[in-house]
């Protein structure tokens, strides 16, 4: 079984955090930095939405997940300096493949909350809560892997995609097992790799990546 997949964009980051351990990450995207669309996929309870990637050679660890969370245009009249996003299971998938096509595998690898009240309108990181090696190959063939999100609410939280996708991109989502899979539009879910394995960093610090926490 062998997967081949074009390497998606590549932006490179020095570590930067007393926190993490010394080395470099690399934050791999298919999105091509068009316009957001909160549209699809559309958030409901139980859908999930998954997109492959295939971390290049030398950085074997997975250490977080990064997703463009839109507004969702509601505010809390109780809380109203309160961002309302609700929270979902980041989730990681080994990829399976199934004649010609790859799909997220059953059960996931790695499943953890996300927790509530991040920012909306922006990036946000969403570390694991231990890295990932990708190098067994009977897991993940060629350090291919899936990562996405399983919704726990209706409309929340709004997740961004871009219809101006990387050519080789792949997104998929389902509300059930059966998996819908295409590369016309990507959502807006990026995945962090990394030469070490590293520490945790704190949500609220600037950590290695200069996500939007303002």
């Amino acid at each position: 079984m062998r997967y081949t997949i074009a390497l998606c964009l590549v932006c490179a980051l020095a570590a930067s955090s007393p926190t993490s351990a010394q080395g470099t990450e690399v934050e791999l995207a298919w999105d091509g930095g068009g316009e957001i669309s909160p549209m699809f996929p559309q958030p409901s309870e139980g859908r999930k939405v998954a997109v492959l990637f295939q971390a290049p050679e030398g950085f074997p660890w997975l250490g977080a997940i990064r997703c463009f969370i839109c507004n969702d245009n509601w505010t809390d009249p109780d809380h109203p300096e309160m961002t309302t996003t609700d929270p979902f299971i980041a989730t990681v998938w080994a990829p399976v493949q199934i004649d010609d096509d790859i799909f997220p595998a059953h059960p996931p690898v790695v499943e953890f909350h996300s927790g509530a009240h991040y920012w909306e309108d922006s990036w946000v990181r969403f570390d694991l809560p231990q890295a990932i090696d990708l190098r067994d190959p009977t897991i993940f063939p060629e350090r291919t892997f899936f990562v996405g999100m399983q919704w726990l609410s209706i409309y929340n939280p709004v997740l961004g995609y871009d219809a101006e996708v990387i050519p080789g991109g792949r997104t998929c989502n389902t509300f059930s097992m059966d998996w819908q899979c295409g590369t016309e539009s990507a959502a807006m879910i990026r995945a962090v790799v990394s030469d070490e394995d590293g520490t945790s960093v704190e949500i609220d610090s600037w950590g290695r990546i200069k996500a939007v926490y303002e």
